[in-house]
């Protein structure tokens, strides 16, 4: 489980890219249906599934894990605090409060993070993995028939959807603990990748399947 206790761990500036970066979804949804279903046009239910991964991606990295970073780094700034303190503003007893109210709320929010960058991490190398081979294969088509290439890229999709997935299902639960603890709304993943934002009181369990359970593995036409 992360560690809510831990407000000490490296926080990475909002905006910082790791793994390589999120690829382009315009060219990267191309080149998916150009390997699976030879037209850049028509879907499958396997490229709808990987791109909704990639747009549940995008908005973990740029919008919750960047305004979490900010807000973990605002809160380890107390200079306004203290200023009111040694100008005689506040008193020590209300420094300490406020304080020890900041802590607590640098501590689940950093133990929302820490759960975010696991699944942000796991999400990036998983979409990277499968640009790689759409890269590899695009350059090297005229070596590999059409069929070969696109069973290819049906394994890789399968594998790291699957992947996906179940770090979706360990980040969700270890978030719902989060939740319970400190009684706070958290943003859950949906089987779509989808976010919602749910509360669980300290007595209560994530029951929803949406949340708790694999989906079933599109199959492409």
């Amino acid at each position: 489980m992360a560690n809510q206790g831990s407000v000490d761990a490296p926080i990475q500036t909002p905006g910082a890219v790791v793994c390589g970066g999120l690829p382009n979804l315009w060219r990267f949804t191309r080149d998916l249906r150009e390997a699976i279903t030879f037209d850049r046009f028509k879907d499958s239910q396997l490229i709808t599934a990987i791109t909704d991964l990639h747009r549940g991606c995008a908005h973990l990295q740029h919008y919750e894990i960047n305004a979490l970073r900010r807000a973990c780094q605002r809160a380890k700034d107390n200079t306004h605090l203290r200023i009111k303190y040694l100008c005689g503003e506040i008193t020590e007893d209300k420094l300490k409060q406020t304080l020890q109210i900041a802590d607590k709320k640098l501590e689940k929010k950093n133990a929302i993070l820490q759960v975010y960058e696991l699944m942000n991490t796991i999400f990036l190398e998983s979409l990277n993995d499968i640009q790689q081979l759409l890269l590899e294969r695009r350059g090297a088509q005229m070596k590999f028939d059409r069929q070969r290439r696109k069973l290819d890229m049906e394994k890789c999709c399968r594998f790291n959807f699957e992947r996906c997935h179940k770090v979706r299902l360990y980040g969700n639960q270890q978030l719902a603990n989060i939740s319970s603890i400190y009684n706070q709304k958290v943003g859950l993943l949906s089987n779509t990748f989808h976010w919602r934002n749910i509360k669980l009181s300290p007595k209560e369990t994530l029951l929803n399947p949406i949340f708790t359970k694999m989906p079933p593995y599109p199959i492409p036409y």
